[in-house]
């Protein structure tokens, strides 16, 4: 058993109350993953003219798109689902999965892999996929960047949570990986490799909340997300690994102004737009239906897209967001 699989197994035996001497249960690989926290699926709501529809089950969830981060400026305030905001956990706020939901997060940029719980509720920005805590950007390493190109996968299944730390093991660079482990009951940590420290900065476009009482929280490197300290079964795991993946498909950024199923109407949008950029009109099947997408791109950057769009909503055409595919 290698020094990663036995920190592996500290970390999921501290949290689960497990007597020295006694052999370690196995999760089940079929059940539901009870994720920790305060449960809030909540109904509809909205922010800024847009109305959000909350998921009442995170199961099949995946996506792709941009992520931004919150830190210092929401340091101790409460968050959507009731808990205390720790600018270093890895948590993240989401407009519709329920709270809370583990996420597997992949940056796209370099393949940086976490899992984050996701409590909060949020970014209510049309171009932004999920907003991230300053310890989750870390531990992604985009933390001195604004915003980062992500893919977001939903762990809802304890036999999905094992594979993951099956993979961590399996994976040759995992010993080189950032991989810690705490303790929900002692605080107790135990870290291979510590995010890089970085400054904080206004990076998150989330905009603003109540404000809520302050309390006091340790400062320090992330503390990443403790995995579900009971499951159904009677155990949870402790563990957070972090690692570097292979990104198979590289991101592509586009800015879609609208689609429709009727090509004529996009056609007519795209040459609306032409005296401000080449947009393009290509088809695709949502739900066994045919939509015209109107688009234009690839572009390089998520500053280039975000300007791309001020500038289309400058000239009338509001409706336009920025997809990552």
């Amino acid at each position: 058993m290698n020094r990663l699989r036995l920190l592996l197994l500290a970390g999921l035996l501290s949290g689960c109350g497990h007597m020295p001497g006694e052999p370690p249960v196995e999760l089940s690989k079929s059940k539901p993953l009870v994720v920790p926290g305060p449960a809030k699926i909540g109904g509809a709501y909205t922010i800024n003219g847009v109305t959000y529809y909350p998921r009442e089950s995170a199961s099949g969830y995946a996506a792709r798109g941009v992520a931004s981060w919150y830190g210092a400026e929401f340091h101790g305030k409460k968050t959507a689902n009731g808990e205390r905001f720790d600018k270093n956990a890895l948590t993240g706020a989401h407009p519709t999965l329920p709270l809370p939901s583990l996420v597997r997060v992949t940056n796209l940029d370099n393949g940086r892999q976490a899992l984050v719980r996701v409590n909060d509720r949020g970014p209510f920005h049309n171009n932004r996929l999920i907003d991230l805590s300053m310890g989750s950007a870390k531990a992604l390493g985009f933390h001195l960047k604004g915003t980062a190109l992500v893919q977001l996968e939903a762990i809802t299944t304890e036999e999905e949570f094992l594979q993951t730390l099956a993979e961590v093991e399996a994976s040759s660079a995992g010993e080189g990986v950032a991989v810690a482990m705490k303790s929900p009951e002692d605080d107790a940590s135990v870290q291979l490799v510590t995010p890089q420290p970085g400054v904080e900065g206004k990076a998150s476009r989330r905009g603003k909340r109540p404000s809520a009482p302050e309390v006091e929280l340790e400062e320090g490197a992330a503390t990443p997300f403790i995995p579900p300290k009971e499951t159904t079964s009677g155990r949870g795991p402790a563990a957070a690994p972090v690692r570097v993946v292979a990104v198979t498909k590289p991101p592509k950024i586009f800015v879609q102004l609208g689609a429709f199923q009727d090509g004529g109407n996009a056609r007519k949008l795209a040459d609306k737009v032409k005296s401000l950029a080449e947009a393009e009109v290509n088809e695709t099947l949502v739900d066994n239906q045919k939509f015209h997408r109107v688009r234009i791109g690839p572009v390089d950057s998520v500053v280039e897209a975000d300007a791309l769009v001020d500038k289309l909503a400058k000239k009338g055409f509001g409706k336009s967001r920025i997809i990552v595919e």
